[in-house]
């Protein structure tokens, strides 16, 4: 029995540690993505001295950090100190099927690690600590760190085109003339949708500092010529005569009174038989998805949102001027469809 005890207390040791040194594991990888490592070996396996004086760094502390990406499995180890890119490694390539390059640089960069520190203040008194962090709200820490900033668009952009893909596979938007993407980043996932549905014209609708970036993002998707950016403030009004509406990732960044002024103003631009597509991760989807707790905690600390359960979203969509009519499962997020009510 004391055998037992003890190895059941080494595993659970174990468990706790590996989440206590989550945080050097993240610092590991979007350290080799800042170094481009990733793209280094695209072609093949490449000796430490190489790797180094390409990132222009020293041999001995940048083999420990590759080192350490082998020890992740994002790199792989021969004799010789020589390093290969591992299949999960494959993530770091820029520009790669699947890549989450600039995530993980956003994760470990200040504008997200830097609140985050100050979890256990929000848990006690439910307030965002951006300001206290960053000294400004996330939206204008963003604006005003431009490289970092831009960081954030390319990692939003490069979740959402995944998403994008598998929300044209399982969504039917034939019958739209005119989709409006409100929020909408550089329009990756409305890309996805007009590459699916060559009939249907779009409006990609958010900031203007976004409009270089999304002009050139819509024409490498090749969908430029059927794309508008149309810049402005959703709290303001949003684009009219739209007969599909998306917000994705939109209301979980909002509390509900500026949730509902949102929803409203969309309902009022919208055409009579509009649709509305809100793209989001309940907290009770049919298959929940781990990361979601998680999520809501980063919405807490950044933004002062939330994540939501889907009864708490058709609230909100009521309250709006809308009626949730079907959910559609889209990879690890869900598309709450409704009409005008």
């Amino acid at each position: 029995m004391q055998e037992h005890e003890a190895l059941a207390a080494g595993e659970r040791t174990r468990r706790v540690m590996d989440h206590v040194t989550g945080g050097w594991r993240t610092q590991v990888v979007a350290a080799l993505a800042r170094f481009g490592v990733a793209d280094q070996l695209a072609n093949g396996p490449r000796d430490v001295a190489a790797l180094a004086q390409s990132a222009g760094a020293a041999i001995d502390p940048f083999y420990r950090l590759l080192r350490a990406g082998a020890s992740l499995g994002i790199l792989v180890e021969s004799p010789a100190r020589t390093f290969a890119l591992a299949e999960a490694g494959m993530a770091l390539r820029e520009g790669a099927p699947g890549s989450v390059r600039n995530l993980a640089i956003m994760i470990a960069s200040p504008g997200h690690w830097r609140p985050w520190e100050r979890l256990e203040e929000a848990a006690r008194t439910g307030k965002t600590q951006t300001d206290a962090a960053l000294g400004a709200d996330i939206w204008a820490y963003y604006r005003d760190h431009g490289p970092e900033g831009e960081i954030f668009s390319k990692a939003m952009a490069e979740m959402t085109g995944l998403l994008g893909d598998e929300l044209a596979e399982v969504y039917d938007a034939s019958w739209a003339r005119l989709a409006v993407d409100v929020g909408g980043g550089v329009g990756s996932l409305l890309a996805s949708l007009l590459r699916k549905y060559p009939e249907t014209r779009g409006i990609v609708f958010d900031q203007p500092q976004l409009g270089a970036a999304a002009g050139a993002y819509l024409a490498r998707a090749g969908v430029s010529d059927r794309v508008a950016f149309v810049a402005g403030d959703f709290f303001a009004d949003v684009p009219t005569g739209g007969d599909l509406y998306v917000l994705k990732h939109i209301l979980h960044d909002w509390d509900d009174a500026r949730c509902v002024t949102l929803l409203t103003h969309c309902s009022r631009a919208a055409l009579p038989h509009a649709r509305l597509l809100v793209v989001e991760m309940p907290l009770d989807a049919d298959r929940p998805d781990p990361m979601t707790p998680l999520l809501d905690l980063n919405m807490l600390l950044l933004t002062g949102g939330r994540e939501r359960t889907a009864a708490e979203y058709e609230s909100l969509l009521k309250r709006g001027g809308w009626r949730l009519q079907r959910a559609v499962q889209a990879g690890m997020m869900s598309a709450l469809e409704a009409v005008r009510a």
